[in-house]
This record gives structure tokens, sequence and C-alpha cells, in this order.
């Protein structure tokens, strides 16, 4: 029929078993995922494919709920017949007769493993971008008693382009520098260290806040790809007690 066409074509595996929780059917993509064909699982229970990896509270939970609500959602770690550890996103819905007792369920998954591992990559990214970052920002005050300097940083968890500094020009004049990089993770925080770069290595702009923004410009654009800078710099001039500072962004 079109309508078992269009199940055993679905992108998501699906299962259902009957009143005893014993196979009665599964889709072609439940074998694509799991490696287990219909001969091997049908009159077998769904424990078949247990990972090892939940406690008895964890399925105790699942039954509860199935019993008490007639259906559940979870991701739960599955093994494939090679042995091979798979994530999957599960929702179970139970079917009933006329007298209201369970008639069969039906489970429908779909294997999210690519995702979890996106999510662990990520969450390792930004961790490093993370100790990038405090690594380029200033790590002591400044040796001068002609002018205090205070700071606070108090960056969000996932960090990676925010950026501040301030130097001694010479002096009679002091250098502070505020930026921001769109986005986060570890490209953000390369970028940011490139800056930092470029105005270590820009001492004929140091004096000209304008001068500088333009230097780091000509720098910064071939190399951000689809990130964005916004950045202000400034120049303290000590001796005539004046601030000069200039701001800039990219579209």
């Amino acid at each position: 029929s079109v309508c078992g066409y269009f199940i055993n074509s679905s992108s998501e595996a699906i299962m259902i078993t009957d009143a005893n929780s014993k196979i009665m059917w599964i889709n072609k993509t439940f074998t694509e995922i799991t490696e287990y064909t219909k001969s091997e699982v049908v009159g077998k229970t769904p424990s078949i494919l247990k990972s090892g990896r939940h406690d008895k509270v964890f399925y105790n939970n699942m039954y509860l709920n199935i019993k008490k609500n007639g259906f559940f959602k979870t991701d739960i770690i599955n093994r494939k017949k090679n042995g091979d550890y798979y994530t999957e996103s599960l929702n179970i819905k139970t079917f009933y007769d006329n007298q209201k007792k369970v008639k069969y369920y039906l489970a429908v998954f779909s294997d999210i493993s690519y995702l979890r591992k996106f999510e662990k990559d990520l969450k390792q990214e930004l961790h490093l971008s993370k100790r990038v970052q405090h690594l380029i920002l200033p790590q002591k005050s400044l040796d001068t008693d002609k002018v205090d300097v205070y700071s606070i940083y108090k960056p969000m968890s996932s960090v990676g382009g925010d950026f501040f500094d301030f130097f001694e020009i010479d002096q009679e004049h002091i250098g502070i520098f505020i930026s921001d990089i769109s986005g986060h993770g570890i490209s953000a925080a390369m970028v940011t260290t490139m800056v930092k770069a470029f105005i270590e290595s820009a001492d004929n702009f140091l004096y000209s806040p304008p001068f500088l923004l333009d230097y780091l410009n000509q720098k910064i654009l071939p190399l951000k790809g689809e990130m964005f800078l916004t950045a202000i710099y400034g120049v303290i001039d000590i001796k005539n007690n004046k601030l000069i500072m200039s701001r800039s962004a990219h579209p």
C-alpha cells in the first residue's frame, strides 16, 4: 500500500511490538541503523539493543511513564549488532483496543550520534577558545605612577571573540584597546589572537587611533571570513590630560 511504502521508506526507524513487548515488525531504516534484520528481531524484545549504559532506574522510569501516560520520549544509548554504540532520539507511543487494553507499542527513533559528537567537539572547542582568550588578556596592571588603569572582565561561558588590552606606548602615552569578534569558538579566538599580534607590531600607528584601526582593517579584513570586528582604540595623553579615541566596525 501507499501507506506501507512511506512507512518503510521513512528516514526514521520504526518498530512495532505487541502488548508483551515482543517485536512484530520493523522498517528498513531500523535495519540500516541497528544492522539487525527482520528475521533476527521479530519475536524478541527491544532489549536486544541494550547497551548496558543505562541503569535500572532509567528503564523503570521509562516503563512507568509509558504505562501512566501512554507515550515516552528520550535520548538513549543503544548498541548495534556489530557492538558499536549509538545515541538515538526515541519516541514510544501506546495503542489500545476498544477495551482500553494495550494492543501494541510503536517506537520511532533516529540515530543522533553525530549530533552528540558535534556537541562534544563544540564543547572542547569552546574550552580551548576560552584558554586562548585568557592567555592574550593583560596579565598585570600598568607599572606607572602617572595614571591608574583598572579593568574588570566577566565573559560568558561561551567565549572566543572578546578582547581588551592596555599598554604603555611611552612615558607620556597609554594605549587602550577593546574589541569584539562576532561569534564564538576557536575561530573567533584565533582572529582575536591575530588582532593582538598586529597591534604589537604596529609601533608606527600606536599614537594615532584612526591610523591604527585603519591598519588593523587592512590586515584583518582578508582573514576574518564571515565574522566581523568591532573595535575601540584610545590613547591617553598624560602630559596634556587628553584622551584621543576612535571606533570602527565591519558591517
